[in-house]
């Protein structure tokens, strides 16, 4: 189950009235919960990908920051596919950012980390 974590935006958001700031998270949770389950490779529903946006007061450049965990490794998640996975996120974000004409965002940057069970964690399945 994907997480996705989004750091760089508490500046932006608090220049938002407070509804708008909560449309903003809202159709950005939804752009890239869609964007993320369609890719194909993954085999996931936006059922299963958690995204958030975290209070960031002391970072200090205008950069957004995106981590994307959880992905268990499997033979169809290609390097290829993880940079796609990769650019559909940047994509999602910017296009958000864009819409909601944030002034004080940098550089967009996607990390997307996936895991081997076995080595790297544990997992009730």
């Amino acid at each position: 189950m994907p997480i996705v974590k989004i750091y760089g935006l508490s500046a932006g958001l608090r220049a938002l009235p407070p509804e708008e700031a909560n449309r903003f998270v809202l159709e950005l949770s939804i752009s890239i919960k869609r964007e993320i389950a369609g890719v194909s490779e993954l085999g996931i529903t936006t059922d299963h990908i958690d995204v958030f946006v975290v209070a960031d007061h002391n970072l200090k450049v205008n950069d957004v920051i995106v981590e994307v965990v959880g992905l268990t490794k499997k033979p169809e998640r290609t390097h290829d596919v993880i940079q796609n996975v990769a650019r559909i996120v940047r994509c999602a974000v910017g296009n958000t950012v864009g819409e909601f004409q944030f002034s004080v965002v940098g550089l967009i940057e996607v990390f997307v980390y996936s895991f081997d069970r076995t080595i790297d964690g544990f997992s009730s399945e």
